[in-house]
């Protein structure tokens, strides 16, 4: 194979996989989609991460062919404008030598350790009110990040604005005990609504400024339990 197809099939390649990025993600405009961002960042094949009570998948990230960070695939890599990128970091840990993965480019044990926004220039760290790194997932649509909050016993939908920095948390029902990071869906728009649907179907579906309750499935302890405490909307602001 000559240079020149060799070129052209990477390209396919690293085109292919993005549109596989948001397939995964849910949502095909979260991801880099313009040829200008496509030539800019992109990601490696997934590989598997290890966090002792469950695996995911990771991947690379590469500006200009450079690598940028380590990101969980399993709520996508977004993308805001021309140049920033929303995601959640993950790290590998020392294994039982005290050695860590001299490649990211493999299989590692890990942790996940924050959402991470990428401008182009530098990073930023976001400490969103409520947000647990290993089992918040979350999209973005625009400025807005949608996500699962948890604080002590209780379950939340949230919103974050990244232009404001204010969040609105809508309190949904007590958390039930897991291990796993697949236990609550990426948030996804449909239609005209926000969906927070966790891995036993219970499904709330919001308007896009969270104020108001579209419809919901839930099962008979949740309902009944839902019932019983009237649904709490808190608002609280924060700043990136």
């Amino acid at each position: 194979m000559d240079d020149t197809k060799h070129l052209t099939m990477k390209k396919l390649l690293i085109y292919s996989f993005v549109l596989l990025l948001a397939a995964c993600s849910g949502k095909k405009s979260d991801l880099p989609a313009s040829d200008n961002i496509i030539t800019k960042y992109t990601f490696s094949l997934p590989h598997t991460i290890d966090f002792s009570v469950c695996g995911a998948s990771y991947v690379v990230i590469y500006n200009n062919s450079h690598p940028l960070d380590t990101a969980l695939l399993y709520s996508g890599v977004f993308n805001i404008g021309k140049d920033t990128l929303i995601y959640a970091q993950v790290r590998s840990e020392p294994d039982e030598n005290g050695k860590r993965f001299e490649s990211k480019n493999e299989s590692m044990h890990g942790v996940v350790t924050t959402l991470s926004l990428y401008d182009g220039k530098q990073f930023h760290y976001l400490k969103l009110p409520y947000f647990d790194p290993f089992f918040s997932s979350f999209c973005v649509n625009n400025y807005a990040i949608f996500y699962w909050g948890f604080h002590t016993d209780k379950m939340f939908a949230c919103l974050y604005n990244i232009k404001t920095g204010t969040t609105r948390a809508v309190y949904l029902s007590q958390i039930e005990g897991t291990d796993d990071i697949g236990a609550y869906n990426p948030p996804h728009i449909e239609n005209s609504g926000i969906v927070f649907r966790d891995s036993m179907d219970n499904e709330w579906v919001f308007n896009q400024d969270l104020k108001r309750v579209i419809s919901l499935k839930l099962h008979p302890e949740i309902k009944q339990e839902q019932n019983s405490n009237s649904t709490n909307i808190a608002s609280q602001d924060t700043k990136i």
